[in-house]
């Protein structure tokens, strides 16, 4: 009865490989010796991440049940990970492509070129008083007199007018269903 119980517990937890990973799941490899393929196991991840590791990715596995064919996936351990830093936060990809969340910023690109993310509401306003500006700028001429507003003022306020003041040059967002 002992043996029984201990035989039960063991191999809840085990290593594995990732063969064919999916949006909903992966086939499960080398998980202990003498076990073929357990085809299409389903993957456990957090709500809103969807992610397909590449094959021969170190995974975790639970066992459901008894079957030892009854197995989830229920994370992966990527030995060539990039540390993002101490309490910061990155998506990354086999391709050395990052999100990361560092210090306050949001940066986008790779470990060694990333670019602060700008935020598009900072930039409208920015690009519409500029262009403002630039549609009404006048000059004093040689006997003191002011000139006339560029003579293709009509360029600049056609662009603060579309895509800037409008809007149509911000990304979209849906709060709600």
């Amino acid at each position: 009865m002992i043996r029984d119980e201990i035989k039960r517990a063991m191999n809840i937890v085990l290593p594995a490989n990732t063969l064919n990973a999916q949006v909903q799941s992966e086939d499960i490899a080398n998980n202990f010796p003498g076990q073929g393929t357990i085809p299409t196991r389903p993957l456990v991840l957090p709500y809103g991440l969807a992610a397909r590791a590449p094959d021969g990715t170190n995974s975790m596995t639970a066992r459901i049940g008894t079957d030892p064919g009854a197995r989830y996936v229920i994370g992966h351990r990527d030995a060539k990970r990039p540390d993002p830093g101490a309490g910061c936060s990155m998506l990354y990809n086999e391709y050395g492509q990052v999100v990361w969340l560092q210090n306050g910023k949001v940066l986008l690109g790779s470990m060694q070129a990333t670019h602060a993310y700008v935020f598009g509401d900072v930039l409208q306003q920015c690009l519409s008083t500029v262009l403002s500006a630039i549609a009404a700028h006048t000059h004093t001429d040689s006997l003191g007199g002011l000139t006339t507003p560029p003579l293709n003022a009509a360029t600049f306020t056609g662009q603060a007018s579309s895509p800037v003041d409008d809007g149509s040059m911000l990304s979209k967002t849906t709060v709600g269903s």
